[in-house]
């Protein structure tokens, strides 16, 4: 449907509406109204193709060009299993024995979008389901923390969000300008989005239980779970460094230095979960 079949259908659906109860008449109320919206459209009609390069929105659908592409909808493509087996992966690592390998490449460029693996014929590919169902219960949990001492506002809804989306993207830059740093560039923004993110389920799993219990169990919980997503990401950003050795079998200067950023990574991991506990007044 084009543009000014749209608004022509709306003021025609519009002008067409009864008046409102009580005996009011809409008659100005409508007219009014369709003098704004056919301003608007001869704006729009005037100025968008200027304002609007089409190289940025292109002519055709957008949404399904841009946004629910194949490559996207592969991070969404799961079942039941998987989540199951996502989450003892992400709660209990250490019961996860070996390196943690992917069956194809899942870098995140378009001449490899073919080659990525659904997550649930992997446990170990990325997904974005997990992660932003954790970060919803995760905000949501903690505003209920917060609601529970009389101190809740709606609007601690959208700054509990808008802190833990600010955080979460700062540390994705960081880590990739770390990678880039040691010489490692085949991690793609959705995949350090997906890895980082499912620290969500921990800390909603340590709201829950502060809620429930407090005290020594939920300290102890959280010593836990801040460990287990600290190992969680080491051993998952440890697939994307590729094993150097010298003529002598010995391992080279590189390798040492990516490692030694992965352990960075893993602190700076630490501290960031830790602080989205505080920032969000949740614990």
């Amino acid at each position: 449907m084009s543009l000014n079949n749209f608004y022509n259908d709306f003021n025609s659906n519009t002008q067409q509406q009864p008046q409102q109860q009580g005996g009011f008449p809409t008659q100005f109320g409508n007219n009014q109204f369709n003098q704004y919206a056919s301003t608007a459209k001869n704006l729009f009609t005037a100025f968008g193709p200027q304002l609007i390069p089409d190289n940025i929105i292109p002519t055709g659908n957008f949404a399904e060009k841009w946004i629910f592409n194949s490559y996207v909808r592969s991070f969404f493509d799961i079942d039941n299993m998987y989540i199951l087996r996502k989450m003892k992966l992400i709660l209990f690592p250490f019961l996860q024995r070996g390196e943690w390998e992917v069956k194809v490449n899942e870098y995140a460029s378009s001449s490899q979008e073919q080659n990525f693996i659904s997550p649930k014929d992997n446990p170990h590919s990325p997904d974005l389901y997990l992660p932003l169902m954790g970060l919803i219960t995760f905000v949501l949990v903690s505003c209920l923390s917060v609601g529970i001492g009389d101190n809740f506002q709606p609007e601690i809804i959208q700054r509990n969000t808008s802190y833990c989306l600010f955080i979460t993207f700062i540390e994705i830059y960081l880590y990739k300008f770390l990678f880039f740093l040691v010489g490692i560039k085949n991690i793609g923004i959705l995949n350090m989005l997906s890895h980082l993110s499912y620290r969500f389920l921990s800390l909603t799993c340590i709201l829950i239980c502060n809620l429930s219990f407090g005290g020594w169990f939920t300290f102890i919980l959280m010593v836990y779970l801040l460990t287990t997503s600290v190992f969680f990401i080491f051993k998952t950003l440890k697939r994307y460094i590729q094993t150097m050795s010298d003529s002598f079998g010995e391992v080279n200067f590189q390798e040492l230095s990516q490692k030694n950023i992965l352990y960075l990574m893993s602190i700076i991991q630490l501290a960031v979960s830790y602080l989205l506990l505080k920032i969000t007044n949740a614990y």
